[in-house]
């Protein structure tokens, strides 16, 4: 008996395999976050193979059938425009690993306009890369539950003097509650900081940093990611490298 169809426009973030030629497909949407089964996804012939790739944004068709979600069908709308650029390539993957780390909450699905101006952006092939990765990096944790507090010093609540960042407390800190010189940070490091954890997803086409304050800021955040979350990010060397 065939199922209720129902169409919807998003990104796949996961793909795992799940017998011989199907896959389980983790699809974020801008509404929630979407589980289903494509069936001979791995097969050279498929029709659905390029529409069902990582940060691929497509449109599928859905069949319900209880609980379960199968794909009917996959049309392709972006793509990860992949070339011999080392740091895009590079960026694609640090983003591709963000996504494959995602839990799903009841905030998941607002990462999706951020991932669209993320993607949009990197794909306009300009030479100002990791801006876009820097800002989607620090959403991502925020919406994962593991954002900076960076309005007020998380001692206190006092908005000015703010001079370092505590990881192990979660957030800015002013000059009365500093306790380590390793704490302390200069303003324009704490300026970029506090902007990607409070900008909107526009603001990714209006500012930029230099690649070594954004390589600067993604490090000190993988760094509180793995205090926080026990997760190394890999593709964090890559970046390096390629910069």
């Amino acid at each position: 008996m065939r199922g209720t169809a129902s169409n919807y426009v998003g990104y796949t973030i996961r793909i795992s395999d799940y017998k011989d030629s199907d896959c389980i497909v983790t699809f974020l949407t801008e509404e929630n976050v979407l589980t289903f089964r494509a069936r001979g996804i791995k097969k050279i012939k498929s029709k659905n193979r390029n529409a069902i790739s990582p940060l691929t944004k497509s449109e599928v068709t859905l069949l319900q059938m209880g609980e379960s979600l199968t794909l009917s069908e996959a049309k392709q709308i972006s793509a990860p425009k992949l070339n011999g650029d080392f740091l895009l390539n590079s960026c694609f993957s640090f983003l591709n690993e963000l996504n494959s780390k995602i839990v799903d909450s009841d905030e998941t699905s607002e990462l999706y306009e951020w991932l669209d101006e993320a993607m949009n952006f990197l794909n306009q092939k300009n030479d100002e890369y990791l801006t876009p990765c820097l800002i989607y990096f620090a959403q991502f944790l925020r919406l994962e539950g593991y954002g900076l507090d960076v309005d007020d010093c998380v001692v206190c609540g006092k908005k000015n003097d703010i001079v370092g960042i505590s990881l192990s407390k979660g957030g800015f800190l002013c000059r009365e509650h500093l306790e380590f010189e390793f704490e302390k940070k200069e303003p324009r490091f704490l300026k970029i900081i506090r902007f990607c954890f409070r900008c909107s997803p526009k603001d990714m086409n209006r500012v930029h940093f230099e690649k070594k304050e954004c390589l600067r800021c993604i490090a000190y955040l993988s760094e509180f990611y793995e205090q926080s979350a026990g997760e190394k990010l890999r593709s964090l060397e890559y970046l390096r490298l390629a910069s």
